[in-house]
């Protein structure tokens, strides 16, 4: 998934959660959702809807050194880039399990 993909879904779920947000809206990395007219329970709805999107997992403390878009971003787009990392590690080791193997976990 690319960056630009992930910055698809935030803007997706700002659209929908922030009130003085809509499609025409103008939104830049650069931009703070708090500029953009989000109170503190609109950000951390933009943030939990986008990661259950996406299916990722970003500690707290690391969401709170996030100062804009292009932060929250980066977090997301590292957990997105872990969480495939994962997935082709769990392949490839499932690759090379013998059947009998394979039988036992299944």
């Amino acid at each position: 998934m690319t960056r630009n993909e992930i910055f698809a879904v935030v803007k997706s779920h700002m659209i929908s959660i922030i009130d003085e947000i809509d499609a025409t809206t103008p939104i830049h990395e650069s931009d703070r959702m708090a500029d953009l007219g989000a109170d503190s329970i609109d950000v951390v709805e933009v943030v939990s809807d986008s990661m259950r999107t996406l299916q990722v997992k970003v500690d707290r403390t690391k969401l709170d050194g996030a100062k804009n878009l292009a932060g929250l971003l980066d977090l997301l787009e590292e957990a997105v880039a872990q969480k495939n990392e994962s997935t082709s590690t769990t392949h490839k080791n499932a690759d090379k399990m013998s059947e009998a193997e394979l039988g036992a976990i299944l």
